[in-house]
């Protein structure tokens, strides 16, 4: 890029850059660069901006008792309906995300701890359990009234 520094005096920029196979977009980004940040400039409150008292008055509407549990949409409409005109719904969601306080306002349940259920000893074996539930299956769902091996239990109690 020193040799495009040192062209640019004599002929075009761009000129330059091309005849050296450079980037004109690498020599005005580095160009910028070396003169350093932009100065940022601090810029005046716009003459219709909430004072600080107006704001304070805003959060402790919304945070009252009477408010807790609505949107600030809500609370804007009622205070509206009073005959009462803080600032616009957006102005009232902008202030309250100035103080942090833009989340879930209504009382949320806090659900307890549960204890993972655990298996507890079984009053009857396995092998037994599933012995007389496939013999209530045999039966048609019929408990103990013929016999599983039975001629009638097999045709479903018609006979020939």
């Amino acid at each position: 890029m020193s040799a495009v520094a040192e062209l640019v005096p004599a002929m075009a920029t761009r000129r330059a850059l091309r005849a050296l196979g450079a980037a004109h977009a690498t020599w005005y980004r580095r160009r910028r660069a070396a003169r350093g940040p932009a100065v940022v400039r601090s810029r005046p409150a716009p003459p219709l901006a909430l004072s600080s008292s107006e704001r304070q008055c805003i959060v402790a509407t919304l945070n009252s008792a009477r408010f807790a549990d609505c949107t600030p949409y809500t609370a804007w409409a009622r205070l509206l309906d009073e005959g009462t005109y803080l600032a616009s719904v957006r102005t009232f969601y902008r202030v309250l995300a100035a103080e942090g306080l833009v989340h879930e306002r209504r009382q949320q349940l806090v659900h307890p701890a549960h204890t993972k259920p655990e298996l507890v000893a079984m009053t009857l074996p396995w092998f037994h359990v599933h012995q007389k539930f496939g013999t209530f299956l045999m039966n048609g769902g019929r408990n103990g009234q013929e016999s599983v091996g039975s001629e009638s239990a097999l045709h479903g109690g018609v006979q020939d």
